[in-house]
């Protein structure tokens, strides 16, 4: 059975927190991976919104916001959440282009009733050697560039493509792991700020 390190079990932790913050069932991301795929590319970039929307609430410092936040677009190129979490430096260059690229792929999924059978082997299929590389640099850039399992050794590339949900479910157990450490560690700096605050203001009365 694979073993936890301790950065490991510290995302493990995260995770659950951040879905007892959105108000989910603990285990719910771990749930995601045995999803069909169509399911698991609706529900991860749903995750995501919710995720997003919380976290600009808190980086704002204002929860009576959350409700006009969630309105904002999730992707729009100029004015959604993801533009706005990069722009906070929540997320990186390379989180923001797989946030985008996953919502992208869920919009192309929702719009026709024969995409239920979504299906990544096939979608990979149909691509070309440059959008394979580009799926690989998107989707697979929380995957090493070389490891090994159980004396197998493997690359990012091979790992992307004959697993891509399991690569795709990684990347971003990071970028839900990075989010929730920088809106929790936000959520601290404030309540020092005020505790400081208060101490002084308790001082000078």
């Amino acid at each position: 059975m694979y073993q936890m390190t301790d950065i490991n079990k510290k995302m493990e932790k995260d995770i659950a927190q951040l879905e007892k913050n959105i108000g989910l069932s603990s285990g719910y991301y771990s749930r995601l991976l045995p999803e069909d795929d169509w399911s698991f590319v609706i529900k991860l970039s749903a995750l995501f919104e919710a995720v997003a929307t919380e976290a600009l609430s808190i980086k704002f410092g204002n929860s009576k916001i959350t409700e006009s936040v969630s309105y904002l677009e999730y992707a729009n190129p100029k004015s959604g959440k993801i533009v706005f979490l990069e722009k906070l430096e929540v997320i990186n260059k390379e989180q923001f282009t797989f946030l985008k690229k996953l919502a992208e792929l869920r919009n192309q999924l929702v719009h026709t009733i024969s995409s239920t059978n979504f299906s990544f082997t096939e979608y990979i299929d149909g691509l070309d050697k440059q959008q394979k590389k580009n799926f690989v640099s998107t989707f697979g850039h929380g995957i090493k560039e070389n490891f090994t399992i159980k004396g197998m050794s493997l690359t990012r590339r091979d790992c992307t493509l004959d697993n891509p949900k399991i690569a795709i479910w990684v990347t971003a157990h990071e970028i839900l792991a990075c989010i929730h450490a920088d809106y929790s560690t936000h959520a601290k700096v404030e309540q020092i700020k005020t505790k400081y605050w208060n101490a002084l203001v308790e001082r000078y009365q």
